[in-house]
Formats: C-alpha cells, structure tokens, sequence
C-alpha cells in the first residue's frame, strides 16, 4: 500500500509546478483564451498609458528655467491674459530681469495637416523682432526673418512639417490678410516649434487688436531667480500680474490634459477587467471540472488541497502575466517613439511621443496577477475543498 506524501506546503507546492505548467499546454485553447482575455485589457491599458507617458516627459523637458513669462494676475495662460502697454513700460526697469522685455499677443489659427483633411490649430505670435532671441537656441534654418509692419511669417521647424501649406515661399491667408512665409525656424525644444511668428504690430493690424497684449517675455538675471521679478511686480499696486519660468508655465497648461489622459485609463481598464476576470474565472471552473479525476489522484497521493489551490493561481497568474507581457509587448512595437498629437491650452495641437517604460510594464503585470488570483481563487477553492470533501 502506498503511503501519502505528508510534507510541508512550499515543498508540495514545488512538486505539483510541473502538473500546473504541463496542465497550461494540454488546455492550451482555454489557456489561450485566458491569455487572450488579459491581454486586450493590458493592450488598452497601456495605450493610455503610452500616451500619459509621453505627454508628461514633453512636459518635463520643454521650456526654459531662463526665461519668465509675465501673465495678468489669475490668468492661467496666454490666451486668457492681458497686459496694459503702461505695465510693459513699467517692466522695463525691474529688477532680475536682462536685456529688453517682448511684449507679445497671440492667436489661435486652423490649417490642415499635410496628407490629410483633418484640422490641425496652431498658434500666430506677434511679436518684436528682439523677442526672437528669448526663445532658446533660436536659429533660422531656413530664408530669413519677418520685416516689421509687414504680412511675412517665420514657421517652426515641426509646423512646417505638419500643416500643409506652410512652407518657404507659400502664403497663407489669416484674417482676412495674405501672409508669405519667408523663413522656417528651429528651437532647442521642438515641442516650441509648431507656431507662426510674426511682428507683432502686422498682427495687431490683421485682427484689430491695437495696443493688446497678452504676455511679456523676459530673460532673468539668474536662472530660475523669479523673486526679484515677481517681488518688483508684487511692490508697485500698478502691476497687476504674476511671473512664471517658461517651464512652469508650460507644465501647468498640460497637467490637466496628462490628469485626463490618466483618468481614463484606467477606469477604462479596470472596466475591462470585469470583463476579463469574468472570462478567467468561467474558464478555469470549466477546466477544473475537466480535471475532477486528476485532482482527486492528487488528493489520494497526499498533496493538501492548499498545495493544488496554490498551483491553480500559479497557473492562472502565470497565463495572465504571459497576456500582459504579449500585451505590453504589442503596444511597445506598434506605438513606441510614435508621434502623436493631442489638444492642449488654447485649443492648440501638441505633438509628442508615445512612450512605454518600466513601470508601464510593471503596472500591467500587477493588473495581470489580480485577474488572474480572483480568476483562479474561487474555481480553485470549489473543486479543491468543496468537491474534495464529497469525493
């Protein structure tokens, strides 16, 4: 007569791995309907997650610490912003700031993205022509600069790229007025070049905005040394504005478009996982009735129904895992350094890249393992103690 394995759990544990793995291969259509089920939620998981991803490392390295942006007082952005040609004046002498301030007015215009027909918004800046030399690594790259008072644009690098219509020699017509584009330019942040500049008084003129502005623009004395300037602006009760570094400018427009990005991943995600988790537990409780005979030979050679518990969610996590690596995998080669685009404040269009790293992958393997451990743990429990009972 034999006689029962009577051993610690981790060691019957050990001993049923192979039964699990090779148990995963003689139910290979339902392990790869497990499979299957895990990795269309981490697919879509991590595509949110790519694009959150991406859009926060744009936000990150775009902008300089250099250079200050001064907005009215409570404005959030450019757009919403303005600044009295009498504060602009008062600018001009305050402390912590170098060289001469850029008073600037922009406004949102549409063209088409080349190659297709869907609209593409874009910003037109005026601005004076010493302005140019406070966006980092200003370089002309191609034709030449805008000439004061008249309809010429300079286009960014990127811009050019992306709207039809918006090459050297081309005109475009805004507001009403013709415009040539006469150079294209390039930035040290191509996240910066996907805007027209031109003078600032043509502007004006075009859109009927004499003696608006939105913004000033200064370099600072010493970078990130905003406490002068902002301590000059808060002394005198005339200067009704706050200053912010160009990067923090720019990362608060963004935050809440990266938040929402966010926001819907993964309640999208975890709806699916509903879904998903429904699939693995119908699943397993179908194979595991298939096993009935196998399991209670199991029982009969003294493996603790906790040990084959143990070994059904090893197996269910260890499909899941296998999903949300081919999953993870998937989105990685289709979508990695891909551009895309999304609509950012002012309603303009932002370009970045998607980007999948390290915690994406590891977020999807712990999404993974908790299908799989509430897939595998009720269909498990059933027929390990439930039914075992009653052999």
């Amino acid at each position: 007569m034999n006689t029962p394995i009577k051993t610690s759990l981790l060691k019957q544990f050990r001993g049923l791995l192979p039964y699990a793995v090779g148990n995963m291969w003689l139910a290979r259509w339902p392990s790869l309907t497990i499979i299957a089920c895990v990795l269309l939620v981490i697919v879509i998981l991590n595509a949110f997650l790519s694009m959150a991803r991406g859009f926060s490392a744009t936000a990150r390295s775009a902008g300089s610490d250099s250079i200050a942006i001064v907005l009215g007082r409570g404005s959030q952005s450019e757009a919403n912003s303005s600044v009295s040609p009498e504060q602009i004046a008062l600018l001009a002498s305050a402390r912590g700031i170098a060289g001469k301030p850029s008073a600037e007015l922009t406004m949102t215009v549409s063209g088409k993205e080349k190659g297709k027909q869907q609209k593409i918004n874009s910003i037109l800046r005026g601005l004076p022509e010493a302005g140019l030399q406070l966006r980092e690594g200003f370089r002309i790259v191609e034709g030449r600069s805008f000439a004061p008072g008249k309809y010429e644009l300079l286009v960014g690098r990127k811009l050019s790229e992306t709207v039809a219509g918006a090459e050297v020699g081309r005109t475009i017509v805004l507001a009403g007025r013709t415009w040539t584009v006469v150079g294209k330019y390039a930035l040290d942040s191509a996240v910066f070049e996907s805007e027209y500049l031109a003078d600032i008084g043509a502007v004006q003129s075009a859109y009927g905005r004499q003696n608006q502005y939105q913004s000033v623009r200064v370099r600072l004395a010493q970078a990130g040394g905003l406490q002068p300037l902002q301590a000059f602006i808060d002394a005198d009760a005339r200067l009704d504005l706050t200053a912010q570094t160009e990067r923090q400018l720019y990362r608060e427009q963004v935050k809440d478009t990266s938040a929402i990005i966010m926001y819907l991943g993964w309640p999208l995600a975890a709806i699916l996982s509903v879904g998903a988790l429904a699939g693995v537990l119908n699943t397993m409780l179908i194979v595991l009735e298939g096993r009935q005979r196998s399991l209670n030979v199991l029982r009969m050679l003294g493996f603790s129904p906790r040990a084959v518990l143990f070994s059904v969610l090893f197996e269910t996590v260890l499909l899941a895992w296998i999903g949300a690596l081919l999953g993870t995998g998937l989105v990685y080669l289709a979508a990695q350094g891909h551009e895309a685009t999304l609509m950012g404040g002012g309603f303009t269009t932002i370009t970045y890249h998607l980007d999948i790293d390290a915690m994406a992958l590891l977020q999807s393997l712990a999404l993974a393992a908790a299908i799989g451990i509430a897939g595998g743990l009720v269909p498990g429990w059933k027929i390990t103690h439930a039914k075992g009972r009653n052999a």
